[in-house]
Formats: C-alpha cells, sequence, structure tokens
C-alpha cells in the first residue's frame, strides 16, 4: 500500500508538471518566424514536375473489444500426476511378513504412473463486489476408476457492512493452513498423515457446504484476520450432521484468528489459532457424539526482492488436539461415554 501511494503521487505530481508547463506554452505569445536571407534561385529541371503536397496517414485503428467478453468467464485447469515406485526387497519382505493383500489401494499402486487429478475451474464476476467461481474435478484411482464430482462452488461478496467479507457454498473451510489452501499447491505428493486421519484418507482436507465470514482489522501495525464460519458438517471422520433428512441434524461450526507481521519488504511471519466443534455418529446414525479441534499453525515465508517467483524460503507447521466422545459399552449395552483425545503434527520446509 505504501508503494502505490507512492507511485500515485508521483503521478500526481507529474500530471501538474505537465499542466503547468502546457498553460505556460499556451500565455507565451508567440514570434514571427525569421524569414532567411536572399539567396540566389536554384534552376529546376524542366523535366521534373513539382512533388505533390505531402499526405498525412491516418492514426491506427484501435482494436475494439466486443461488449460481450466481459460476461465471459475466466477459465482455468490444472493437472496433478503422481508415480510410484517400490523397491525389490520391499517386496520380498512385504511378501515374507504375509502383508501383501491383492487389491488394496497401497499395494494397486505400485510401479504405477496416475493421472491424479484434473480440475477445470470457472470465475465470473456477479458484480463489481461479488464474484462466483465452480471447480469441477475428475479424480482417476490407481485403479484406474474416474470420478467426477463438483469440488467446489462459491459465491464470495467483498463489500458486506461494517467491512465483513463472505463466502456462500462448497469450499474449503480455511480451518488451519491446510484447509486454506488447495492440495495441488502443496510440495508434497501425500498430505500429512494428521490431515488424512483428521479429515479422512482422500487427503483433500475439509471440504464443506456452508458459510464463512471474515473481518481484517489491525492493532497497532499488526494486521489481523478473524474468520468464522458454520457448515454442514458432512465429513465423514471429522464432523458428521446425521443421516440426511433427519430431523435433529447438528452442523459444525469453527473459529479462527491469524496475524501478520511483516520482517521486510521481502520476509514475513504468519501465527493464528483455531477452533471447531460438530457431532459425529453413534452406530444408529445419529449425531450424538461431540467432536472437537483446536489448531494453531506458524508459517515463515521469505521471497527474494527481485527474483521472488524464483527463490524464496517458506517454513509451515501446524498442530493438532482433537477431543472426540465414544460410548462404553459392556454385555452390548451402553454403559457410559469417555472422551478420547489425539494430538498431531506435521512441518515442511
Amino acid at each position: 500500500q505504501e508503494r502505490v501511494r507512492a507511485q500515485q503521487e508521483l503521478i500526481l505530481k507529474q500530471q501538474q508538471q505537465i499542466e503547468a508547463l502546457t498553460g505556460l506554452r499556451q500565455e507565451t505569445p508567440q514570434q514571427p518566424p525569421r524569414e532567411p536571407a536572399a539567396r540566389p534561385a536554384a534552376v529546376a529541371p524542366a523535366a521534373q514536375p513539382p512533388l505533390p503536397p505531402a499526405k498525412e496517414l491516418p492514426p491506427p485503428e484501435q482494436p475494439r473489444i466486443p461488449p460481450w467478453v466481459a460476461l465471459l468467464p475466466e477459465l482455468r485447469i490444472e493437472g496433478n500426476f503422481i508415480y510410484n515406485h517400490t523397491l525389490k526387497h520391499r517386496r520380498r519382505l512385504e511378501g515374507e511378513l504375509g502383508e501383501e493383500r491383492p487389491g488394496e489401494e497401497f499395494f494397486v499402486r505400485r510401479n504405477r504412473f496416475n493421472f491424479r487429478e484434473l480440475e477445470l475451474g470457472l470465475r465470473s464476476a456477479v458484480d463489481p463486489f461479488a464474484t462466483f467461481e465452480g471447480i469441477i474435478s475428475a479424480q482417476q484411482g490407481f485403479g484406474g476408476d474416474v470420478e467426477l464430482e463438483l469440488e467446489e462452488g462459491i459465491l464470495t461478496l467483498t463489500r458486506l457492512p461494517f467491512r465483513l467479507g463472505a463466502k456462500i457454498g462448497k469450499f474449503r473451510t480455511t480451518f488451519g493452513e491446510f484447509n486454506d489452501s488447495d492440495p495441488e499447491e502443496f510440495p508434497e505428493v501425500d498430505p500429512p498423515n494428521v490431515i488424512t486421519n483428521l479429515f479422512g484418507k482422500e487427503g483433500d482436507g475439509w471440504i464443506d457446504t456452508g458459510i464463512r465470514v471474515e473481518l481484517p482489522f489491525a492493532i497497532g501495525e499488526v494486521p489481523l484476520l478473524l474468520s468464522g464460519g458454520i457448515f454442514n458438517g458432512d465429513n465423514e471422520e471429522a464432523f458428521h450432521g446425521g443421516r440426511a433428512g433427519f430431523f435433529a441434524r447438528k452442523p459444525a461450526y469453527f473459529g479462527r484468528l491469524a496475524a501478520f507481521l511483516a520482517l521486510g519488504p521481502a520476509a514475513a511471519i504468519e501465527v493464528g489459532a483455531g477452533y471447531a466443534q460438530g457431532h459425529t455418529r453413534d452406530e444408529a446414525g445419529r449425531p450424538t457424539l461431540r467432536s472437537r479441534i483446536f489448531n494453531t499453525h506458524f508459517e515463515l515465508d521469505y521471497r527474494h526482492p527481485v527474483l521472488g517467483l524464483y527463490r524464496g524460503f517458506n517454513f509451515v507447521t501446524e498442530l493438532y488436539y482433537t477431543w472426540r466422545d465414544r460410548f462404553l459399552e459392556a454385555d452390548e449395552a451402553i454403559v457410559g461415554r469417555e472422551i478420547v483425545d489425539r494430538y498431531g503434527l506435521y512441518a515442511l520446509a
């Protein structure tokens, strides 16, 4: 913002100088041109006709963009490939230990090149303060099966009252740094174990349908971002609101606070914490078991001042701590309830 402000001041100053010079030229009276000294007239050859007057060339026509082009959506396409190679001694050892089981994904992916995912993104402006984006994803399993789904469909509102912004639809919930980015943006072949254990073996993180609201503000010179959302809780591992159509469905919600600290023109730090709460299903499919997750993260980002697109350093780590209810059974009857807590983290440099 400081750079843009300085550039705007420079442009305004230059415009004022140009206007002052233009006005000065108009006020200065033009002096008549001096007549050149008399010279002997050159005798032109009689055979050469007089030259025609020079013609001014018309200015080049500017290309006109049809107005309907503004209605076309922005398009993007992304592909994600993966290859797995298992060494011979590993296969031999698993065969001796009896661990190798045909048909399981871990063993099906061996020595196989796979087109993991293809994404088609469509984005269009609704008005100057609202955009809509849809992402269609085609995923191929290691067995060759292809699944087509609507991964995200988001209506983004940027100028709500009290400087609020909102997202409505199906999208990544932004609970934690991993859920704040697309998995293709992480330089890892597989997602961290803590993500797959918490949000499902697919490794996509927490993608849900609901609404998220965010409020940017600052304390002194430190910018902060407060966000929160409420969702259906349609996640098989972390949350589940219950059976579809069940009258006692219970949503999941979260809150998150992130702070940003600049360390100069090329480096910055981000820290944050979040809390999410919802319910999971019991054996009867009812959302009676509570599920709570606490998250905190730290990120250091450095970009070369000139070659920032090609050179930089990034470090990110996240800690998850979860509490879940579980029924205690004895003689096929529920005799009580206990809380099971687990924690996990990952670090990436």
